[in-house]
């Protein structure tokens, strides 16, 4: 029987046989994926659950100009039944707003709202395959007095502020239980152009993600331990690879390291108490970005309400992917 550990050596192995990650950055970089997996995925919607809320900031390559800038605020919540959970499929809901721009005040601004929906199945004692759907509207500006050209007769600067409004709607899947978890999804899923606001032969890059992990250490330890992958590819593009390494101590302190392929390494902690949590994560940069910016900074809040979780699943952390 192939298990979550067998998966996550095989996309090792897949992953470290390229050079290079891709080169554009289209959108929002979240090197704490673990703590916020819900805006990746909205099949981890009423994965772990609980009410939860989150909201983050992310300052990304601080100190280089017009560097990338992200806000975000996020909720899920499954629709609760009366029997056990894990001996019946359930329903859970979610919203997602991501304001992600280059710098403050900067130039180029996407806003993302987007409501989510998934319906998780039970394929097992306490395991859950789910899939869910984001729905909503994003929001391309760019606002061309804010640009400082090297060409300052670029036709494509002149004139005021562009805006592009469409609707989009990004899937996902996902397999968890108390051991691990292993998920895929897809943003920019209608890949629109950009024509109007960035001239011809623009377009927003379907975005997939390729998300595993696998806990070490039963449910009564006292330290467990984490390994994850975060693949994320293009087509036609090397994928770019996150690796994390995540130990937990007595379910309340999260602390780690993590590598993103060529690009750079992180450490992070995470720290709960009741029904309140925070993480930071410190990215420095290995690529040549250094030379203009030295790391990244990323805080992440979080409030979470667990109603009748502790007797129907013996654990508030049914599901690692998400925290």
């Amino acid at each position: 029987m192939i298990k979550f550990r067998h998966i996550l050596f095989l996309l090792c192995c897949v992953c470290f046989a390229f050079k290079n990650s891709c080169n554009a950055q289209q959108l929002p970089q979240y090197t704490n994926y673990l703590l916020n997996y819900h805006a990746l995925n909205p099949a981890a919607a009423g994965s772990n659950g609980c009410i939860d809320f989150k909201a983050g900031y992310r300052t990304q390559w601080v100190g280089f100009e017009g560097a990338p800038k992200t806000q975000f605020l996020q909720a899920n919540y499954f629709i609760k039944r009366k029997r056990k959970l894990w001996k019946r499929s359930k329903h859970a809901i979610g919203f997602l707003f991501e304001n992600d721009q280059t710098g403050s005040g900067g130039p180029i601004r996407q806003t993302r709202f987007a409501a989510s929906y998934a319906y998780h199945i039970p394929v097992r004692n306490n395991a859950f395959f789910s899939a869910g759907l984001y729905a909503g509207l994003n929001q391309f500006v760019v606002q061309s007095e804010r640009f400082s050209p090297f060409n300052q007769i670029d036709p494509l600067l002149t004139g005021s502020a562009r805006k592009l409004v469409y609707p989009d709607f990004n899937p996902g899947i996902l397999y968890y239980s108390n051991k691990g978890f292993i998920g895929l999804s897809l943003k920019n899923a209608y890949g629109n152009n950009l024509d109007g606001v960035l001239g011809p032969a623009s377009k927003l890059n379907r975005h997939f993600f390729l998300t595993g992990g696998y806990i070490i250490g039963g449910e009564r330890a006292l330290v467990r331990y984490t390994p994850s992958l975060n693949v994320k590819f293009v087509a036609m593009n090397l994928p770019s690879l996150d690796f994390n390494f995540m130990v937990t101590y007595n379910k309340e302190v999260d602390f780690g390291v993590s590598y993103r392929l060529v690009d750079g390494a992180s450490a992070f902690v995470n720290y709960r108490v009741k029904k309140w949590g925070i993480g930071y994560a410190f990215d420095y940069n290995l690529s040549k970005v250094r030379f203009a910016s030295s790391n990244s900074h990323e805080i992440i809040l979080s409030y979470k309400i667990c109603p009748g979780v502790q007797s129907d699943y013996g654990t508030n952390e049914h599901c690692p992917a998400y925290r």
